[in-house]
């Protein structure tokens, strides 16, 4: 048995322990040179936030500088609470005395989310708001009337007015001069209005507000005996029903009535149908409304009165169908600025639309010839042209001119003419020629076989 060794050469085994010894010196004083800093703390950030509008009114514009073209801008600050309502309104810069009780009004219906402090925490806060009136851009009077005392009927001027709306948007108004009120850009829907003033009573009454309509309201407030301070001898108590918002109009839409039994396609003869209206004799084509003479009763136009709203015998109207959106029919109770009238008033009321495409049609039936062209013009304006003419006078005059008196068939036509454009802004423009003609006349035997008018009547009207 033989027992081998290795032999272990000593250069090796050195230089592994001067590699070591290299390696402590080395590491060593550089890790022990290090410095040991500790990191900042991340610097806090701030949750601090304005206030935003959430919600917003429109201001009634004063009408007598919207008649006049008058714009201005008003600089308010408003104070808001912790949740977003607005606690305070107060002018740091008027833009006059009319415009600034406006916007004082409207922002205080304003609705803000509430401002945060620099830990997210809501806050109370005061911010800069500037109100800018522009004529352009005024909004449409919704609900206008006017506040008096009962009994004695004298104005109540300086009444305040908080209208609730369906979706419980809160809008502010005033009664100013002679007790009048306009309150503007309410949504459609049932609005709830309460009235306030001091030595009086509260009063509240509801209005069914329309897109496109004003409604009128006529407010009667008791006065208040124990805030006025004073006593009353005698206490009259009487127990009647509320009345509410003088209100009587009956909207026709162009849509719903265009195909009725009756109609011919006419929108206006279905106000021939409705109760209380009663075609005038004679074939003179007008209404007896609520038993008035026909002269008694109103016809307009988008707002423009007009003589007469039908041809002979009520046929036609003397306005293409295809023109109108809407017939207003009021048998009574309208308001001022239609004028005075024993009867009722017709309204028509044009569409305020540019068609998506031109259109057109020719129609002929018994007794008229029809024609109407819409032309889009760009994307803003349009041009509208409708004319109608009878031809029964072609036809029968041959017939009934025989004898020594010869009788004329009636004989009308019209023309429109209508060029529209709607700005950017919504804004609606247009300019419209209308004329009508109706005559019927009975002729007799003159000197010389001439003809001579001995019987006939006309009408003729030219409206822009």
């Amino acid at each position: 048995m033989q027992t081998r060794f290795s032999r272990i050469r000593p250069r090796a085994w050195g230089g592994m322990v001067i590699g070591l010894a290299l390696g402590v010196v080395l590491i060593g004083p550089a890790r022990a040179q290090e410095p040991v800093t500790p990191k900042p703390p991340p610097a806090p950030v701030s949750k601090a936030q304005l206030p935003k509008i959430i919600s917003q009114t429109h201001a009634t514009y004063p009408p007598e500088a919207l008649a006049a073209g008058k714009e201005a801008v008003v600089l308010l600050l408003v104070d808001i609470s912790e949740t977003g309502e607005v606690i305070a309104v107060t002018i740091k810069a008027s833009g006059g005395a009319a415009f600034d009780e406006a916007a004082v009004l409207a922002v205080r219906g304003f609705g803000f989310s509430p401002a945060l402090d620099a830990q997210g925490a809501p806050a109370a806060a005061r911010i800069e708001y500037a109100y800018r009136f522009s004529a352009e851009q005024a909004a449409p009077v919704s609900v206008e009337g006017r506040v008096r005392e009962a009994g004695v009927r004298t104005p109540v001027v300086g009444a305040e007015i908080k209208a609730v709306g369906p979706d419980g948007r809160v809008v502010y108004g005033k009664t100013g001069k002679g007790g009048r009120f306009q309150l503007a850009g309410l949504t459609a829907g049932e609005w709830k209005l309460v009235f306030q003033a001091p030595a009086r009573n509260d009063e509240a009454l509801r209005v069914q507000v329309v897109d496109g309509k004003v409604q009128s309201a006529e407010v009667y407030m008791l006065r208040d005996e124990v805030r006025q301070g004073s006593e009353a001898n005698e206490v009259i108590e009487v127990t009647a029903i509320r009345s509410g918002a003088d209100i009587s109009e009956r909207k026709l839409s162009s849509q719903e009535i265009r195909y009725l039994p009756g109609t011919n396609g006419d929108v206006v003869r279905v106000v021939q149908n409705l109760p209380g209206v009663a075609r005038a004799p004679l074939g003179t084509g007008q209404l007896r409304i609520r038993g008035t003479a026909p002269e008694d009763s109103l016809y307009f136009l988008d707002g423009a009165r007009i003589p007469i709203v039908f041809h002979f015998s009520g046929l036609s109207t003397v306005v293409s169908s295809d023109l109108l959106e809407e017939v207003g029919y009021f048998p009574g109770n309208y308001s001022v600025r239609y004028g005075r009238a024993l009867g009722g008033l017709v309204d028509l009321r044009t569409r305020t639309k540019i068609p998506k495409r031109n259109n057109g049609h020719v129609a002929v039936d018994v007794y008229q010839a029809t024609a109407f062209v819409d032309t889009a013009i760009g994307k803003r304006n349009s041009l509208t042209v409708s004319g109608r003419r009878s031809y029964a006078d072609a036809i029968l005059n041959p017939i009934l001119n025989k004898g020594e008196v010869k009788i004329q068939a009636p004989r009308y036509y019209d023309f429109q003419a209508r060029w529209s454009n709607k700005a950017e802004s919504g804004a609606w423009t247009d300019g419209m020629f209308l004329l009508s003609d109706d005559r019927f006349r009975f002729l007799g035997g003159g000197d010389e076989d001439e003809e001579e008018v001995q019987v006939g009547f006309a009408t003729t009207f030219q409206k822009v």
